[in-house]
């Protein structure tokens, strides 16, 4: 186990170095790179918010692509319930680095990419935070169904509409 622990250390350190390269690369060509919080899986790095938070915190114009539907992941695996509230705080907490919001559902388990309202997600508190803190980027609508591809995003593109009120 501590030799796991030591490579898991070793990885993250030369994961560090090398997005700090690209932070540069991207800075001097006037490109914002947003790391998304993976949430899907504790095997990803970084794998949810709060492990995200530490590294956007310390690297100079990092920002952040929110997902929800991996916050929510995230949230459950942690054993939470309320996740939309959940997530809104963590929309609030993040408000500075945030560069892109992407939206979907799913049930808990895994990453389903459903339209708004086909999962479990309560999307209230969370519309409400990302209005608070007014977020006026782009809200991408992640949709995943390949039997049913135009259907999917239609009746995603409308629920998101309705959530945010858009017309």
């Amino acid at each position: 186990m501590p030799e796991a622990l030591e490579l898991l250390k070793g990885s993250k350190e030369r994961y560090r170095e090398f997005i700090t390269q690209c932070l540069v690369y991207a800075r001097d060509r006037g490109v914002t790179i947003g790391f998304e919080n993976a949430g899907r899986d504790p095997r990803s790095y970084p794998s949810d918010v709060e492990e995200l938070k530490f590294l956007l915190y310390d690297l100079e114009g990092a920002k952040m692509t929110f997902d929800v539907g991996h916050a929510h992941l995230a949230a459950r695996r942690a054993g939470g319930k309320a996740t939309g509230f959940v997530i809104a705080g963590q929309i609030k907490e993040m408000r500075k680095h945030i560069a892109h919001v992407h939206v979907h559902d799913n049930h808990g388990k895994t990453d389903d990419h459903l339209p708004p309202g086909d999962g479990e997600i309560d999307f209230r508190p969370i519309v409400d935070a990302i209005k608070d803190i007014g977020y006026n980027g782009l809200l991408i609508a992640e949709l995943w169904n390949p039997k049913k591809i135009f259907e999917t995003g239609k009746r995603g593109l409308e629920k998101l509409k309705r959530l945010f009120r858009i017309t």
